[in-house]
């Protein structure tokens, strides 16, 4: 018999296929295990005194976080590096968080984006939404409520993110 073996990721569940009469295993593994995974976060605003706010409140709540002052580093750390959630600033020093959001959501659609602004208008909380934000907040807010609207968002997806995702799919030929 002959096999052949294309790894992927770790395999977990097997199920059983038919290819040209031979039969055919692929195995699959969720994308991750929610409740064994820390929720990482990437906070964008060029305010070095509200990153390290921010980073040390959610730090503290166990999450893991990244930050930047840029929005072309937040696009390359992004691209990277797969995040839950991104807190993103409206005004950045190198680019309208609007924008940025745009683009956020065409390299990763399924990540919670939330809006921090200080300058809140009914005018950009309805372009952040359509651009794909989950959530609009004013600065400065409570840091009960930012942990709130992250902890109800990661839930969220959470629920969604039971995606599976290729393991490894082992074919075997004249078995």
């Amino acid at each position: 018999p002959q096999s052949q073996i294309i790894t992927m990721c770790l395999c977990h569940v097997t199920l059983p296929y038919s290819f040209n009469k031979a039969p055919i295993y692929i195995s699959w593994l969720p994308l991750q295990t929610p409740s064994k995974i820390k929720s990482s976060i990437l906070i964008i605003d060029d305010d070095k005194n509200i990153l390290k706010i921010l980073s040390k409140l959610l730090e503290k709540e166990g999450y893991a976080v990244n930050t930047t002052e840029t929005g072309q580093e937040a696009l390359d750390k992004i691209k990277n590096q797969n995040y839950n959630i991104v807190l993103i600033d409206v005004k950045l020093q190198d680019v309208n968080g609007l924008n940025l959001l745009d683009q956020i959501h065409k390299i990763a659609p399924d990540m919670v984006k939330i809006i921090l602004t200080g300058h809140p208008s009914d005018e950009d909380m309805t372009i952040a939404f359509e651009r794909g934000a989950n959530e609009y907040l004013t600065k400065p807010v409570r840091p009960e409520k930012l942990i709130e609207v992250i902890q109800i968002n990661l839930k969220k997806e959470q629920k969604s993110e039971w995606k599976w995702k290729p393991a490894n799919v082992r074919l075997f030929t004249g078995v």
